[in-house]
């Protein structure tokens, strides 16, 4: 592992931070087990993410990243997963050279902003480490939220959004109809916490094509 480019090591870790605040999130299968994993998941990557970066041969580091992965795949294999994966798969079908974590990684803030009103509970104590001390359950603080997780993605290293890897808002309407049309994302879909109706599954993607701000 410890040949593993710095941004490979980025977005397998945030691969981990998104199975797990989903897997937190579903509807039917988020339970108080996908969520305990979940926030420890995060406050593992959150701590040795920066260190592994900037030391490759720091062997405390690779392991807790790895023990994270390890226990966001736990989390999801009993959570499973909805809107932040079912969104990215389309992403990585028309750039096929488009990595994983990245693409998950562009749209995460735009999926928290979404999801915030019905589990935001869940997502104040998950993602604690990228959010403000003083924030709320509030739903009116879904934008707040959002903002905090793009920052702290721009923290690790992980600045792109969609439009810097060439998508454009003429791509939204042929994403959109990916989700509704590729075997399999009808079942992560419905296990959002909100539901993945056309119209905010087009707004995540619109939303994640820039910065925040």
């Amino acid at each position: 592992m410890t040949g593993l480019g710095a941004n490979q090591t980025r977005y397998v870790s945030i691969d981990a931070v998104n199975h797990v605040v989903e897997a937190a999130t579903t509807k039917l299968f988020a339970s108080p087990y996908t969520i305990l994993l979940a926030e420890e998941t995060v406050r593992l990557v959150d701590k040795y993410l920066p260190r592994a970066v900037a030391n490759p041969n720091d062997l405390k580091a690779r392991y807790y990243l790895l023990y994270a992965s390890m226990i966001a795949g736990i989390s999801f294999d009993n959570g499973m997963l909805h809107l932040t994966h079912g969104l990215e798969h389309p992403l990585s079908a028309i750039k096929p050279t488009l990595t994983h974590g990245l693409g998950l990684a562009m749209i995460l803030p735009s999926v928290v902003e979404a999801c915030w009103p019905a589990v935001s509970e869940t997502l104040t104590d998950v993602p604690r480490p990228m959010l403000p001390g003083n924030i709320t359950v509030d739903p009116a603080n879904a934008a707040v939220a959002a903002d905090a997780v793009e920052q702290w993605l721009f923290k690790m290293g992980v600045a792109e959004k969609l439009a810097d890897m060439g998508y454009t808002e003429a791509d939204v309407d042929k994403l959109v109809r990916l989700t509704r049309e590729t075997p399999s994302l009808g079942g992560l879909l419905g296990l959002a916490p909100v539901p993945a109706t056309v119209e905010v599954v087009a707004k995540i993607y619109r939303d994640s094509l820039k910065p925040r701000h």
